[in-house]
């Protein structure tokens, strides 16, 4: 079977670094097989969760003028 998820991460940086664990936990608990995330704060911030996760298949698109975006994961 296929495990799909996806999330809506809430760029709000006052909150990030509570909800980035909080984010991580439950990629780590669900093991689904593709993610989806929307609110990406940034690239870097991105690449900390994969490597936390330990995914190392992924597509990341900003939204036009802005650093924050939309990434696929598997």
């Amino acid at each position: 079977m296929l495990r799909v998820a996806t999330f809506n991460i809430w760029n709000n940086k006052e909150t990030w670094s509570i909800r980035r664990k909080a984010i991580i936990d439950e990629i780590i608990r669900i093991n689904p097989d593709i993610i989806a995330l929307q609110e990406v704060p940034n690239l870097k911030e991105l690449e900390w969760i994969l490597k936390e996760v330990g995914i190392n298949h992924y597509s990341f698109m900003p939204y036009p003028d802005y650093d924050e975006g939309l990434a696929i994961l598997s």
